[in-house]
């Protein structure tokens, strides 16, 4: 009794080392879209960056802070992209537990959008966007187009019919709205050729009456 009072005794006077807290470890990947990682991006902590993405898309992050305290991380997207939710990570430490991955996205908000047209019966017809012509159907019908437009906005695509009046529909226009991926937007319009009207003249019956001879 008396020597373990002298051990206490001591550690009260000269103190105890602690152990140091080991770090707690989590990976932020961080792309544009499915399949295309982004590097170099900023993963901020309290408005401070602490690390930035790989080639890979990933950053391993590392806290000292106790468990059950939740750290909230932010990642600083391109200025053209939509910032995803932050990363709120609850420390956790566990023996062997492999780390944890948080999916991040900074989505473009501008996307490329490849339009092409089908034209039955409709050839060397000029394709018409924003009252411009930006491309014209071949020989087949066929035309493409490629325009660049923010995310939900809606545009019209027309196919301009007025050099050939017989062509029904006249003027179709068809509204599309951009998605939030690159895409091919196909337009398929099938054209009918008015065909000439035909003018029914009545025809006078001849007489059966004979005529007489002066």
């Amino acid at each position: 009794m008396r020597r373990l009072l002298c051990v206490a005794l001591l550690g009260a006077v000269f103190g105890c080392k602690e152990q140091p807290i080991s770090p707690f470890k989590v990976i932020v990947h961080v792309d544009s879209d499915p399949g295309f990682p982004l590097a170099n991006q900023p993963i901020m902590f309290n408005d401070t960056e602490i690390k930035k993405t790989d080639v890979k898309g990933d950053a391993v992050i590392e806290t000292r802070r106790p468990d059950g305290e939740v750290v909230t991380l932010t990642i600083k997207c391109p200025p053209d992209s939509a910032p995803p939710e932050p990363v709120r990570v609850t420390v956790r430490r566990t023996e062997g537990q492999a780390l944890t991955k948080f999916d991040r996205a900074c989505r473009p908000l501008m996307r490329s959008i490849a339009v092409v047209v089908r034209a039955d019966n409709g050839p060397n017809l000029p394709v018409m966007y924003l009252n411009n012509e930006v491309a014209r159907t071949d020989a087949s019908g066929a035309a493409h187009y490629a325009v660049r437009l923010r995310v939900n906005e809606p545009f019209t695509i027309t196919l301009n019919t007025k050099g050939d009046d017989k062509l029904r529909p006249p003027n179709p226009s068809v509204p599309l709205i951009v998605g939030e991926s690159d895409e091919v937007k196909l337009i398929n319009i099938k054209f009918e050729r008015e065909k000439p009207k035909v003018i029914n003249v009545p025809v006078r019956p001849r007489s059966n009456i004979p005529r007489q001879v002066p």
